[in-house]
């Protein structure tokens, strides 16, 4: 499972109460990172998409031994991360909506989902 995946594992919990039964459906993930979250710091923001961008326009020139970390086995594993749109694909569309996804965040104060934004 990934965090494009939409096959995470669900669980399902049932709590009874004096008025019925509840049923909940979770899915829960694997610690994998935080979606655009570039560069590890906790926040999804502009240096993120900067980072983002500088990625993709060095591949886009040819360069294929750039990486965003210094290690192409460390970059291997940031990818699902930077591909925030999950087409499979690493390029400006990401930058955008990284950047957008800033915005709402910034201006709203309130919680945005990536599926809102593609």
């Amino acid at each position: 499972s990934g965090i494009c995946d939409s096959t995470l594992p669900t669980f399902a919990l049932n709590f009874i109460c004096t008025s019925g039964t509840i049923n909940i459906k979770a899915t829960f993930a694997e610690d994998e990172g935080t979606r655009g979250d570039v560069d590890g710091n906790g926040i999804i923001d502009a240096d993120d998409a900067y980072l983002t961008l500088i990625y993709y326009a060095k591949r886009s020139l040819g360069n294929t031994s750039y990486t965003m970390t210094g290690s192409a086995e460390a970059d291997q594993a940031l990818i699902p991360l930077v591909d925030v749109n999950c087409d499979g694909t690493i390029d400006a569309d990401d930058a955008y909506l990284m950047l957008l996804y800033y915005a709402k965040t910034s201006v709203s104060g309130t919680d945005v989902l990536w599926e809102d934004l593609v």
